[in-house]
């Protein structure tokens, strides 16, 4: 019998339990972007209207992270949502009205800026969790014979999941971040 390929966080709400090492789990991200609300004011109207004609979701929609994948769709959104006049006026509208899918970066100081907003917001959300060890605590529980253990299994299970996929998700920004400083360095060097 199988329930789906679901992840914990619909399991448990819909099921009343979770699944150890649940490969379809994920969690639930919206980026709160008010240290960029400068720049995400700017070119409003062209940023709507790209978002409509490209069909990538807007930055403030809900985006998962998973521990094997990234969501481009968050940073395809991102590249329009961090649209500058400055990159506006340098790259002329028609050119960025070409942009069909915004899946290549458009400078690498935009793709730089984008990826330290989301380290920021991993690095916060893993913070508020990284000091006790969920999986750990979920591995003791080993007689589940009420329902407060089921819950606390449940919880810690889910919290052990979220560790993870934002541990692998830093890793992922900080490789890229690297990757991006070797594009700047070869650049700057030609």
């Amino acid at each position: 019998m199988s329930y789906g390929e679901l992840s914990n966080n619909h399991f448990l709400q819909k099921y009343g339990f979770t699944v150890k090492d649940n490969p379809y789990s994920k969690i639930p991200f919206t980026p709160h972007m008010k240290l960029e609300a400068e720049l995400i004011n700017q070119e409003s109207e062209l940023k709507k209207k790209l978002y409509e004609k490209t069909g990538i979701p807007s930055f403030e929609n809900v985006f998962y992270f998973y521990e094997k994948k990234f969501d481009v769709n968050l940073l395809y959104s991102m590249r329009i949502a961090l649209l500058t006049s400055d990159i506006v006026n340098k790259m002329t509208f028609e050119h960025l009205w070409e942009f069909e899918t915004f899946k290549d970066p458009i400078s690498l100081t935009q793709e730089e800026l984008i990826l330290n907003v989301l380290m920021r917001h991993f690095e916060s959300a893993y913070r508020a969790i990284k000091d006790k060890d969920y999986a750990e605590m979920r591995d003791n529980i080993t007689e589940i014979d009420s329902l407060e253990k089921v819950h606390l299994y449940n919880i810690y299970n889910i919290q052990s999941e979220e560790q993870r996929i934002l541990d692998k998700n830093i890793k992922f920004i900080s490789q890229k971040l690297d990757d991006l400083f070797l594009k700047r360095k070869a650049c700057e060097n030609n």
